[in-house]
């Protein structure tokens, strides 16, 4: 309709036949502008056909019916399609995240459009908010649904969804900070019991085992079971090292005892 409406040398332009020394001339330049501007490229190969003659009108055309055809945009919008319906998030991986799953329902919603098939827009905010598998996420996903702003615009609803888990301070595995502090502080604290370990591995020597204070306990080899404690019973000192039993001028040397009982 456009076309119709050219009037003066516009339209004589348009209306000028598709021959003679002028048409040629100008046709070999698109065919030139067109091949710089796509060299090394894989639309390169479909205007080889035109490159004897340097056919820059029939090369554009076969270009367009390429890319901008039925075909094309119907793959397009299936593409665009299956975009939105199998898209999904629940953490963050190594190579999809959260931005990725929102541009991946922006850019296929942008697609529709642009091949004038659009989806209205509490379609795209449900489709949007379905693909979100992490539970700690319903109560923001219902916020959306129920704000007059957001339940029908796709891009107020991923903005504000943004903006709403960075205020609570929820991780990318839904959990908020507070969860894993009580987590952290739970395995210091499991890291100091059970055995009496430090998280280093090493047993301080202020800590003692339950059996430490049971003094009917027999313990190990020299327990508290017989009258002189064994090997093992006497605690380390403070400043580490190998221990030893304290001398407290009651030991006897072995040729004494072995005189004492040969009489």
């Amino acid at each position: 309709e456009e076309l119709v409406k050219l009037e003066g040398p516009a339209n004589e332009v348009y209306e000028a036949p598709l021959q003679g020394t002028y048409f040629e001339r100008d046709n070999y330049q698109v065919y030139q502008h067109l091949r710089t501007q796509i060299i090394g490229s894989i639309a390169e190969t479909h205007i080889e056909a035109f490159v004897t003659l340097g056919d820059g009108r029939n090369a554009w055309n076969f270009l367009k019916t390429r890319y901008e055809g039925e075909d094309t945009r119907n793959a397009a919008i299936t593409l665009a399609r299956n975009d939105i319906s199998s898209a999904s998030w629940e953490r963050n991986l190594k190579n999809w995240s959260f931005d990725d799953y929102c541009m991946r329902h922006i850019w296929a919603n942008n697609t529709l459009n642009k091949y004038r098939v659009p989806v209205d827009g509490p379609s795209q905010v449900r489709a949007f908010l379905d693909g979100i598998h992490n539970h700690q996420m319903d109560g923001v996903k219902s916020n959306v649904m129920i704000n007059a702003e957001t339940m029908s615009d796709l891009g107020k609803a991923v903005i504000s969804f943004k903006n709403t888990i960075s205020a609570l301070k929820l991780t990318s595995s839904g959990r908020n900070h507070s969860q894993e502090d009580n987590q952290h502080i739970g395995s210091v604290q499991r890291g100091c019991g059970g055995r009496f370990n430090s998280r280093d591995g090493q047993r301080h020597s202020g800590q003692k085992r339950p059996y430490d204070n049971n003094q009917s306990h027999r313990g190990g080899r020299g327990g508290f079971g017989r009258p002189f404690p064994g090997r093992g019973c006497f605690q380390q000192h403070h400043t580490g090292g190998h221990s030893e039993q304290p001398n407290d001028g009651l030991r006897l040397d072995k040729s004494v005892l072995d005189q004492m009982s040969s009489k």
